[in-house]
């Protein structure tokens, strides 16, 4: 009986060890993710084709308030959202005690200020800067530029080997799908420190993100706007390249769309 007492212990300490201390750690740390900005799309004179804004999502960390509800409340008449909204967000994205919750995305700077007042009262408040995708001109070079969107399963399938994971926010068509993964941000964010309850304790480390690259076309904007504008109301495309290197100076399609 002692002698395969004594192997079970030798197995679980030598041969298995690294194996349940992976599984400790990973039970007692948790990352809170922060993201940096997607790289620049500039036509060939440095103007800007998209670029970042910056939004505001408000969180909430739930182990250090007893009194979810009024807080709710209290958040719902400062954003003008109402409080069954912010309930149900609340409800979708808890993980656990220790991760903070977002609660309301895509805020704007004065509503993030005066929530970032009401942080002194309310500690468990968190308001995290995010960038958000934009496209100053609008549908201009739209089919050349694509858009972004949440990656959806069939992208999932082929993307998952690349470090690409669920809700991850990648490009739909043109440049930004081309050159997703050149454009793309790396995360960063906190490595912190949970008991057995699953209650933060201490902050272990903090890793930058890091932005993704620029990507310079041969598009000239003026030169699209002036293609674009001769093809308004009608169906069909236009190519306009410089016949000495074959560099494309305006790619137009229509119907287009706003990205």
């Amino acid at each position: 009986m002692f002698s395969a007492l004594l192997i079970g212990l030798l197995n679980l300490d030598i041969l298995q060890g690294s194996k349940f201390r992976r599984l400790s750690d990973s039970n007692s740390i948790r990352l809170i993710s922060q993201s940096g900005a997607r790289g620049n799309i500039l036509d060939r004179n440095g103007e800007i084709i998209a670029d970042n804004s910056i939004s505001y999502d408000v969180m909430i960390l739930p182990q250090e308030l007893s009194h979810i509800d009024n807080l709710l409340n209290r958040i719902s008449r400062i954003l003008g959202i109402e409080t069954i909204e912010l309930k149900a967000a609340f409800k979708k994205n808890f993980i656990s005690s220790s991760v903070p919750v977002t609660v309301a995305g895509n805020i704007g700077l004065k509503k993030a200020i005066l929530l970032g007042e009401y942080r002194a009262e309310e500690p468990g408040v968190i308001i995290t800067p995010k960038p958000l995708r934009h496209y100053p001109h609008g549908a201009l070079a739209a089919h050349v530029v694509g858009y972004v969107n949440q990656i959806d399963r069939w992208r999932l399938t082929k993307l998952e080997d690349y470090g690409y994971k669920t809700k991850d926010i990648v490009g739909f068509g043109g440049v930004e799908e081309k050159y997703d993964y050149y454009l793309r941000q790396e995360e960063g964010g906190l490595s912190v420190e949970v008991n057995h309850r699953g209650r933060f304790t201490r902050v272990l480390g903090f890793q930058a993100p890091s932005n993704g690259k620029d990507i310079q076309l041969t598009l000239d904007l003026k030169i699209q706007k002036i293609v674009e504008d001769s093809m308004a109301g009608r169906k069909g495309s236009a190519i306009l390249m410089d016949p000495q290197d074959g560099q494309i100076l305006a790619l137009a399609s229509f119907p287009n769309f706003n990205p």
